[in-house]
């Protein structure tokens, strides 16, 4: 457990009155929660094995100056839409409302671009930033949005930024160019950190689900929400059935029973990471960044049928005892590196500035 985290047992829950699809909801929320409370074992797990890896610290050094925050701020300033209280307030509320439930302090900058995909993601390695893509807005309704904020927020309380931004880094250059940086050991170094951050990725998407239905607590609205991410609108299923889901799920576990259906599974899940997709595009993807829809469905329901989430519930979780003000950049506390002296989020395994591994 990090310095900054510790168990407590239960308090008085505190609540949140709102109004969802014209349903009045009485929602939890968590005072200083830690992403720790809910962080899944293989995220954590996933994250220290990458990061691990041999030339993993130079290779975050050379992407860590705050190049690519600048970048990515500077592209969705001049090509999305940034929301707040003065512009697009009802849906600024709802990211207001999803980083009060989940006790989010430094809150991120939110942009709505005009994207018809369906799709939202966060970033910013010192800058955090939510974005959702215009597409997402039409398929969604108001409780089904809210849980995808809340796992876009999911992101930030795990303290993701670093492996997403790199993860992100290899997907818009290419492992080829980072791989360039390295004479000699540099290819197989890129590509094992490359399949490590992969995996991360599909595994860190099962934290930042559990966020989502700590928001919204009503497991069947996660999950018809991952649906719809799949590709299910309700134009195609307008009557979406949350037991024919439950059932396709029992089938899809029973593959588990039979050693060929297994290696089926299995190779669907390795396919991408060797052999390439080719996306609409036109490029080819190599490796899911995201677990199966029916794989994170099942996850999801699991958890919401589990002790550790009644008793986050129930006010008894880990709770963040770090010194932090809200919206302060740099809380108190907050230790500097030695090497470069530079400001570092408490509980960070290397500086974000110059890389040193602490």
């Amino acid at each position: 457990m990090p310095p900054n985290a510790a168990a407590n047992t239960a308090a008085a829950p505190e609540t949140v009155t709102t109004t969802l699809d014209g349903v009045t909801r009485e929602l939890r929320i968590y005072p200083r929660l830690s992403g720790d409370a809910f962080q899944h074992a293989a995220d954590r797990d996933a994250s220290n094995a990458v990061q691990a890896l041999p030339l993993f610290p130079e290779f975050f050094r050379l992407f860590a100056g705050g190049y690519f925050d600048q970048m990515m701020r500077m592209e969705n300033l001049n090509n999305t839409m940034r929301l707040g209280r003065d512009q697009g307030a009802d849906l600024y509320a709802r990211f207001v409302l999803a980083a009060r439930i989940l006790d989010v302090q430094e809150l991120p900058e939110l942009y709505l671009n005009g994207d018809a995909r369906i799709n939202a993601y966060a970033g910013g390695l010192h800058r955090p930033m939510v974005v959702l893509q215009r597409g997402i807005l039409s398929i969604l309704n108001e409780a089904e949005l809210l849980a995808i904020i809340g796992h876009e927020l999911g992101h930030v309380k795990c303290r993701h930024s670093l492996n997403t931004s790199l993860t992100r880094l290899f997907a818009s250059v290419g492992v080829n160019t980072v791989a360039s940086l390295f004479p000699v050991v540099g290819h197989l170094a890129a590509l094992a950190i490359q399949h490590g951050l992969l995996h991360w990725s599909r595994m860190a998407e099962f934290s930042c689900d559990r966020a989502a239905l700590l928001v919204v607590q009503d497991r069947q609205v996660v999950a018809s929400a991952l649906a719809k991410l799949a590709g299910f609108q309700e134009k195609h299923i307008p009557d979406f059935n949350f037991e024919a889901l439950l059932r396709q799920i029992d089938d899809y576990e029973r593959y588990d029973e039979n050693t060929l259906q297994a290696a089926a599974k299995l190779q669907r899940t390795l396919v991408t990471s060797t052999v390439g997709r080719q996306n609409s595009d036109g490029s080819v993807s190599y490796g899911d960044t995201h677990p199966q829809p029916v794989l994170r469905v099942k996850r999801i329901l699991d958890w919401g049928d589990s002790d550790q989430y009644r008793d986050i519930l129930a006010g008894n979780y880990v709770r963040d005892t770090s010194t932090r003000p809200a919206l302060a950049p740099h809380p108190a506390g907050s230790p500097k590196c030695s090497q470069c002296g530079n400001f570092m989020p408490t509980g960070s395994a290397f500086c974000s500035h110059c890389g040193q591994r602490l």
